[in-house]
């Protein structure tokens, strides 16, 4: 008798510590989520304020604006390459917060990258053409290197193949 209730009582222990684990995982699962969509957060407020600084600048033709613009260009990319190591080094582009974000044709932040991209051109060709400033710093690309290790997890090989080819036409080798 004495060894049936210690065979409850051991069977119990693990039906408890199965539990509990299981708590453990799904709040787990519930703080990723929570974290990826603090990131998508932060990351779409930087993308605002630079849309904002981009209208500003095309509607007011100046050097403040201009220095405005490239501003927080910097910023969203510098943001946009820490988001993207926080996915990467987490793991958490197979969460379905991020997965959510991406969408089904996994474009979002393709999107994004592209985005930048468009902006950085545009900055480049005012800094020299229109304000003749020749010594300054601009985005390389290492300043993306998770954010295009990031998407060559998420695009399909063409996909990720033709950004590349973007990103050199853009001048972001």
């Amino acid at each position: 008798m004495i060894a049936t209730l210690s065979n409850f009582s051991t069977i119990g222990a693990f039906v408890l510590a199965g539990i509990i684990a299981l708590i453990g995982y799904t709040q787990s699962k519930k703080k990723d989520t929570d974290r990826v969509y603090e990131y998508l957060e932060i990351m779409t407020n930087h993308k605002v304020e630079l849309e904002l600084a981009l209208s500003d600048f095309v509607s007011n033709f100046v050097i403040e604006e201009f220095n405005k613009l490239n501003t927080k260009h910097s910023a969203f990319v510098n943001y946009l390459d820490y988001f993207s190591s926080k996915i990467l080094n987490q793991k958490l582009y197979n969460n379905k917060a991020f997965e959510d974000f991406q969408g089904e044709t996994c474009q979002a932040l393709k999107e994004w990258a592209i985005f930048q991209l468009i902006i950085y051109e545009l900055i480049e060709s005012s800094k020299f053409n229109d304000f003749e400033i020749v010594d300054s710093a601009t985005i390389r690309k290492r300043d993306l290197k998770y954010t295009y290790k990031l998407l060559r997890h998420t695009l399909d090989p063409n996909e990720y193949h033709e950004l590349e080819q973007l990103r050199r036409e853009k001048g972001l080798v």
